[in-house]
């Protein structure tokens, strides 16, 4: 049971960076979006999500985990007009990192 414990202790890491790092981008869109992204790559396989945007980007995001349409329309926005007050997608982001589903 402690073996198994420290697995997935361990097989979760990369969330726990994502959501402190979250804590540190605070509603910075353009952060979130990068921290997202970092996130996907970490818990899926590189060929799934590397090559993924606008659209595609957010229907991964939908599949994987929840993600309402508010925070992803903030999403899309990010690299092109930053948000710098983005609650929505803060929180949004905050929940898909928590509750993915990585792949078995």
């Amino acid at each position: 049971g402690l073996w198994r414990g420290w697995l997935g202790w361990r097989r979760n890491a990369y969330r726990r960076d994502a959501l402190a790092a979250l804590d540190t981008a605070g509603q910075d869109a353009a952060a979130i979006a990068t921290i997202l992204r970092r996130a996907a790559l970490a818990a899926f396989p590189r060929r799934d999500v590397a090559g993924l945007s606008g659209k595609d980007w957010i229907a991964f995001l939908h599949a994987t985990g929840r993600f309402p349409d508010k925070a992803a329309a903030q999403l899309l926005r990010a690299p092109y007009a930053p948000l710098t007050d983005a609650p929505d997608l803060h929180q949004a982001a905050k929940d898909w990192i928590r509750s993915h589903r990585r792949p078995r």
